[in-house]
């Protein structure tokens, strides 16, 4: 739970309360835009990890889909609404591809609108090779899906 200005709803702590661990609400210790995925593994009991942002909204028969398909492939990630990468002029652009989901040549370096993944992929955003580059996503708020 990264929302700093408002509470996790009552609602929500009984859902996951009901569900037996099957559901995490982790709620973040820092403002930052990585905390989002600093989460205590020894909470998950499962492999599969799901983050997503929270004003996006997902059917569930593409999540049950997304989720047959990391099955069949648990190393690699399972994401929804990807980012087309476009070069040029020495940097990369990114633009939503929302509408058009199945473009050719997307490729999504990490998803943030919903990615079905293994939780190990957590650890290694946070290992020390990367941490410069978790301080360019803090100091700025934004990148974090790069």
């Amino acid at each position: 739970w990264q929302d700093f200005n408002r509470s996790v709803p009552d609602w929500l702590w009984q859902v996951q309360s009901d569900n037996s661990g099957r559901l995490v609400i982790d709620v973040a210790d820092a403002d930052y835009l990585s905390s989002r995925f600093r989460v205590d593994k020894q909470k998950l009991q499962t492999s599969a990890i799901f983050p997503v942002d929270d004003d996006v909204r997902h059917p569930c028969s593409y999540l049950q889909e997304g989720f047959r398909l990391w099955q069949m492939r648990p190393s690699q990630m399972v994401g929804f609404a990807p980012r087309r990468v476009v070069t040029g002029g020495g940097c990369y652009d990114f633009y939503s591809v929302w509408k058009h989901i199945y473009y050719p040549l997307i490729n999504t370096l990490w998803v943030t609108k919903g990615a079905f993944l293994h939780r190990d992929y957590l650890e290694v955003y946070f290992s020390q090779d990367y941490s410069h580059l978790r301080k360019l996503v803090d100091g700025n708020l934004t990148g974090e899906d790069m």
